[in-house]
């Protein structure tokens, strides 16, 4: 409202510019409420989804929670696995002496 006169939309017209811009606020109001209200009253089907469900709270209560393996199972396992290491690296050695 308090612009210089060459600063305005239309520059030195003052009412004029100030309605362009007044109308075409009030025209994207009016287009707002249109595509809001009353376009989907009259293009929308029943029974359609029209947005899409990427996550439900429903599929979530559902999902098994995994739980860690107790660590003393996990050392008993690498201790086994060491030992057998070891059996097969000393079954090795033996062979090689015998064929010397």
């Amino acid at each position: 409202m308090s612009r210089s006169e060459d600063g305005l939309f239309i520059m030195y017209d003052k009412p004029l510019s100030l309605t362009v811009i007044g109308l075409s606020a009030l025209v994207g109001l009016i287009g707002m409420i249109i595509t809001q209200i009353g376009v989907p009253q009259f293009f929308r089907k029943d029974g359609y989804i029209y947005e899409k469900e990427y996550f439900s709270l429903q599929d979530a209560t559902n999902v098994e929670v995994k739980k860690e393996p107790k660590t003393h199972v996990v050392n008993e396992s690498k201790q086994e696995k060491n030992k057998a290491k070891q059996a097969k690296a000393q079954a090795k050695l033996e062979k090689l002496e015998k064929k010397k």
